[in-house]
C-alpha cells in the first residue's frame, strides 16, 4: 500500500513538474520588458478602438487595429474569444465612406494580421465589477 502511494506521489510530482517546466519555458520566450510593452500597446489599442466606436472615428479604429495586430501573441477578449481585429477594420472602412486611403490602410493591416497559432501564451482582457479592465499574460 505504501509503495502504491509513493508511486502515485512520484508520478504526480513528475507530471506537475513537467507542466511547470513547460509553462516556464513558454514564459521565458517573452521577457518581462516585452510583456510590459505588449500590455501597454494592447491597452492603448483597446482605448483607441473604444474611442473610435463611441465617436464614429475610422482613424482611431484603424490605429487601434494596427496596434493590436502588432502584438506577436494571441489576444483574447473578456469572454475568452479571439479578438476580431478584422471586424474593427471593417467598421473603420464602413465609417470612412468612400475614403480610399482608409480602405488601403485597412488592407495593409489585414495583410499584417497573423491568424496562425502564436504559441502557448496569450493575452486575456478581463474586466472587474467596478469597470476596471486590464490585460493579463497567460501561458499553458
Amino acid at each position: 500500500m505504501k509503495l502504491h502511494y509513493a508511486a502515485f506521489v512520484l508520478a504526480a510530482s513528475l507530471a506537475l513538474g513537467g507542466a511547470a517546466m513547460a509553462q516556464d519555458k513558454a514564459a521565458e520566450q517573452t521577457k518581462p520588458e516585452e510583456q510590459a510593452e505588449q500590455r501597454i500597446t494592447l491597452e492603448t489599442a483597446t482605448s483607441l478602438i473604444n474611442y473610435g466606436k463611441a465617436k464614429s472615428d475610422p482613424l482611431a479604429l484603424l490605429a487601434g487595429a494596427r496596434m493590436m495586430a502588432s502584438v506577436p501573441a494571441k489576444v483574447m477578449d473578456a469572454e475568452g474569444k479571439a479578438m476580431d481585429v478584422g471586424a474593427v477594420l471593417d467598421d473603420a472602412v464602413k465609417l470612412s465612406g468612400d475614403n480610399e486611403h482608409v480602405a488601403a490602410l485597412a488592407a495593409d493591416v489585414r495583410d499584417d494580421l497573423d491568424t496562425s497559432d502564436r504559441g502557448m501564451c496569450y493575452w486575456q482582457y478581463q474586466c472587474y465589477w467596478n469597470g476596471y479592465c486590464q490585460y493579463f499574460w497567460y501561458c499553458y
